[in-house]
């Protein structure tokens, strides 16, 4: 797949996963959704909807709540596909370097959350004034802070696939990362045991 091709999909991903809390909520983020769509899109809808289960899975007994922010699993699903689709590195790696880009956004997210404080005494000193808030343009500039972070991470990921051949990514994927590849689905069904316990 071409340098461009995995530069266009990583920006469309990043805006879809405005979808996931900033903008819509029409679920179109969710990997089990996300998945399947990004995989065909990228060349391999099965390999999408495997790893759509899988962390859709995942997510269900860690959800965001309040300021507690999990693993990000749209980011994660679209680092791990980003980096295995279309014969890049193999599932086994790109599942645990997807989760590991999906708790740097999670880390990212919540700075950027942190800083919206400052937007609301903006605000509050222009309403307090007698001006108008502004709201349009506060909302506007955060989705594309939100998504330029977003897509900046994915770029992260379609980089170590770039450099993957260098750095003998794929070889890795032997023992532990095959090992822990295998026992992933057994992990997430657990995970969807103990959400259906909780609830």
């Amino acid at each position: 797949m071409s340098l461009a091709c995995l530069v266009l999909c990583a920006a469309a991903l990043a805006v879809l996963e405005l979808d996931a809390a900033a903008a819509g909520q029409f679920m179109v983020a969710r990997p089990i959704v996300l998945g399947p769509l990004a995989g065909l899109a990228l060349g391999d809808l099965t390999l999408g909807g495997a790893l759509g289960a899988l962390y859709e899975l995942f997510s269900l007994a860690d959800p965001p709540v309040g300021g507690y922010l999990p693993i990000n699993p749209t980011v994660a699903l679209s680092s791990s596909l980003l980096l295995s689709t279309g014969g890049g590195a193999f599932a086994a790696v790109a599942f645990p370097l997807g989760l590991l880009l999906g708790w740097v956004h999670s880390r990212v997210e919540t700075a950027l959350r942190q800083r919206r404080v400052k937007n609301v005494r903006r605000v509050e000193r222009r309403l307090a004034a007698g001006d108008k808030p502004g709201l349009g343009r506060e909302a506007g500039l955060e989705l594309l802070r939100q998504a330029l972070a977003t897509f900046a991470i994915l770029l992260l990921a379609v980089a170590v696939r770039r450099l993957a051949p260098g750095f003998g990514l794929t070889q890795w994927a032997s023992g532990g990362l095959k090992f822990g590849w295998a026992l992933a689905p057994w992990i997430g069904l657990g995970a969807l045991f103990k959400a259906l316990r909780i609830a």
